[in-house]
């Protein structure tokens, strides 16, 4: 069974039980589906049962048991979505302040830790959660940023290939080329001829 498929069993009398099987939906319908069962089967109950009102009274405990430990487990999920849901909405504002910083200091040599400390966060939490986000570590978040912008400066300057590598904030040449080529497939110095600008 799925996350959103329920069975339901209620005993009716010692010797009959009854088997329900909500298949996921929306738990509004779920809910609906339960008071449904709930009233078709205390009625089943009251009429199988009829002959001592001491077992329609245990048979709608054990009913009204069951549908409250259902409405405890639908609160609990809903809890836990609306934890998750400010966790996300949280975490997609952290990357966004990150994506800020980079491309405000985007020509200073930094690293993480400068990025954490600027936004109050401890270093190797703010890479553990910008991961866990993106798939992919904040160094490489920021080499990509760099190299981007660097595409960016070659396709709307005419600056040389050392001044957009130091404006990028890449202060080591044959590291900038290394980093351009991975994400570009060639080097800055072909991409600037291909690019119309060199």
């Amino acid at each position: 069974m799925n996350k959103n498929t329920c069975l339901f069993v209620i005993q009716i009398s010692q010797s009959r039980s009854f088997y329900a099987v909500y298949m996921g939906g929306p738990i509004f319908f779920m809910k609906k589906y339960m008071v449904w069962l709930i009233s078709a089967l205390m009625a089943v109950s009251m009429t199988a049962c009829s002959n001592t009102q001491k077992k329609d009274t245990k048979d709608q405990a054990q009913i009204t048991t069951a549908a409250k430990e259902n409405e405890t487990q639908t609160e609990a999920a809903k809890t836990t979505s609306k934890k998750e849901k400010k966790n996300e909405k949280k975490n997609f504002e952290v990357m966004e302040k990150v994506e800020h910083y980079v491309m405000e200091h985007i020509s200073e040599d930094f690293k993480r830790e400068d990025i954490a400390n600027a936004l109050y966060f401890n270093p190797s939490y703010l890479s553990h959660i910008f991961k866990a986000e993106t798939g992919i570590s904040l160094n490489k978040f920021i080499n990509q940023l760099r190299i981007k912008e660097a595409k960016r400066l070659f396709d709307t300057t005419n600056l040389s290939v050392g001044t957009v590598a130091m404006d990028t904030g890449y202060y080591n040449f044959s590291y900038f080329s290394k980093q351009f080529k991975e994400i570009y497939h060639m080097t800055p110095s072909e991409y600037k001829k291909t690019s119309g600008n060199g």
